[in-house]
């Protein structure tokens, strides 16, 4: 992102998803990450994106106690496994950016996905070198938390958001035919 503007509209589009994908959660925008505090036991997924002329990844951090409180089939009878957690957290990484990359599409900037990566560790953090150039926010649910970081820029510079190339979008739950 080349200004504070596309950084802050960016920071507003990643709340609004993170809100609609977890209407529990509050959301703080613009977090500090460099000196930010580590998540003692931790779930990372991160997921890249491109295009022609834009490249980028999202990376969602949270605990396993977040992920298994947000697991969508927590109301049945069997307990989710580790790897069932693990497979919800690079899950939610790729709705995130599916959803992010919808809202872009009617802004002018379209990007393909990649495929989720999902590493667990201890006292993990997020640290950036120049946090004015990451969409960054910190989301609460409770005693939980999930920290999500995005960085997307064009290659050629340029400003992210084109409106004249605008593009068709898909609402999120529906189908695509090839």
């Amino acid at each position: 992102m080349e200004s504070e503007q596309e950084v802050a509209q960016v920071n507003a589009e990643m709340s609004t998803v993170c809100e609609d994908m977890f209407p529990q959660i509050r959301c703080e925008v613009g977090i500090v990450l460099s000196r930010g505090p580590a998540i003692h036991t931790t779930i990372l997924a991160t997921l890249g994106l491109g295009a022609a002329d834009l490249r980028g990844a999202l990376v969602v951090m949270a605990s396993p106690s977040f992920f298994r409180a947000t697991y969508p089939l927590a109301t049945t009878s069997a307990e989710p496994t580790e790897s069932d957690i693990l497979d919800w957290a690079g899950e939610v990484a790729n709705q995130a950016l599916g959803r992010l990359n919808n809202r872009f599409a009617v802004l002018g900037c379209v990007f393909s996905l990649g495929i989720p990566t999902v590493v667990c560790g201890d006292d993990m953090r997020i640290d950036i070198a120049d946090d004015r150039r990451h969409a960054s926010l910190r989301g609460r649910m409770g005693d939980e938390e999930i920290v999500m970081v995005l960085h997307i820029q064009r290659t050629n510079g340029g400003p992210l958001f084109r409106p004249d190339e605008l593009s068709a979008i898909v609402c999120e739950g529906e189908d695509i035919l090839f």
